[in-house]
């Protein structure tokens, strides 16, 4: 289930060519500081990530605390926290394979 969402679900930015990523997205409005309720424009993203999917070797979280919107990028853990959790996975694991056989 987890590989489906980087597969094929909101986790698609966390997709590495040459391992299987499984991993959970995440959203969330901050608390509002000054009232009761929830922020409408702030929020967490985050992201879990593993891989290789068939027999882990590395599990990464990001957790992103009011992403920048108005970079375009948006705000959710799919568009912003998976990218990075890629690229921390992507380069530890080559990091691994070259040093650790």
């Amino acid at each position: 289930a987890l590989v489906g969402v980087v597969n094929e679900g909101t986790g698609k930015k966390a997709r590495l060519e040459k391992w299987q990523v499984f991993g959970k997205t995440g959203t969330a409005q901050l608390a509002k500081t000054d009232q009761r309720g929830y922020s409408d424009d702030a929020y967490i993203a985050s992201f879990i990530a593993g891989a290789p999917a068939e027999d882990p070797a590395v599990v990464v979280l990001v957790s992103i605390r009011k992403p920048n919107v108005e970079l375009g990028r948006g705000y959710t853990g799919g568009t912003v926290a998976a990218p990075v959790a890629a690229r921390i996975l992507e380069k530890t694991l080559n990091y691994l394979e070259k040093h650790h056989r």
